[in-house]
């Protein structure tokens, strides 16, 4: 079966007046189904392959909490500044969890957590 096209730019809101940074709209990406969501996150952690050149020399990603070395974006958590492992994401997730002020984060989060620890385009 084909899979349908997902255009990541179209869940991220306008870029931001001062420092140009784009973040995503929550809740154009919360209204998606659980497949999609799943795609679209892949998608958004190959971006740092793909476009920010990790994964190549000196630029491969460590996870904060077990300082393992993360063998690539199927396996890429990125939380509040820190690159992750799918298994320590969660764990880290479920401790900070109750910090996260915004409903639609926390929603957002929550459906990270859930997500195996490796990602995959099926």
């Amino acid at each position: 079966m084909p899979q349908k096209s997902l255009n990541l730019a179209d869940f991220m809101r306008p870029p931001c007046a001062w420092d140009g940074f784009r973040d995503i709209d929550y809740e154009k990406i919360l209204a998606l189904s659980d497949e999609d969501f799943r795609l679209c996150y892949l998608m958004r952690m190959e971006e740092y392959r793909d476009k920010d050149g990790w994964w190549q020399k000196e630029k491969i990603p460590e996870c904060f909490e077990c300082h393992q070395i993360i063998p690539g974006p199927s396996e890429l958590r990125r939380y509040c500044g820190r690159s992750l492992h799918g298994f320590c994401f969660k764990k880290v997730h479920s401790e900070e969890r109750a910090d996260e002020p915004d409903e639609l984060k926390r929603k957002y989060w929550d459906r990270v957590a859930s997500f195996p620890d490796v990602l995959t385009h099926s």
